[in-house]
């Protein structure tokens, strides 16, 4: 019986957890940059989409408002601008590409902003 209620309550804590994890990866927004970072990164890289891509659309909603502060090239509308471009979303930051989602502090720092 001891053993039962010990195996329930270990349960209950690993799905407290799991719920927790999957609200941060997925509902978890923080706070958009502000404008003058925003601008910053923007004026130091290209960020690269395509209609349809979840990635993507998590990529730019990290940059809420601010977004009109980055220069974004849609691959599915402009294909002969993403020449090199094998992954959305890229990063083109420095002649480098950066595959992926990347936080705001990883873009910061790696445009030096």
């Amino acid at each position: 019986m001891e053993r039962i209620l010990k195996r329930r309550i270990i349960n209950i804590i690993i799905l407290i957890i799991l719920i927790i994890a999957v609200y941060f990866a997925f509902f978890y927004n923080p706070a958009p940059p502000e404008v003058e970072l925003a601008k910053c990164i923007g004026k130091n890289s290209i960020l690269y989409v395509q209609q349809g891509c979840p990635h993507c659309e998590r990529q730019k909603d990290l940059f809420g408002e601010n977004l009109q502060e980055i220069t974004v090239v849609d691959c599915s509308v402009a294909p002969q601008d993403c020449l090199g471009i094998t992954h959305t979303p890229t990063w083109k930051i420095k002649q480098e590409n950066y595959i992926g989602v990347h936080s705001i502090e990883e873009l910061k720092n790696l445009t030096q902003c």
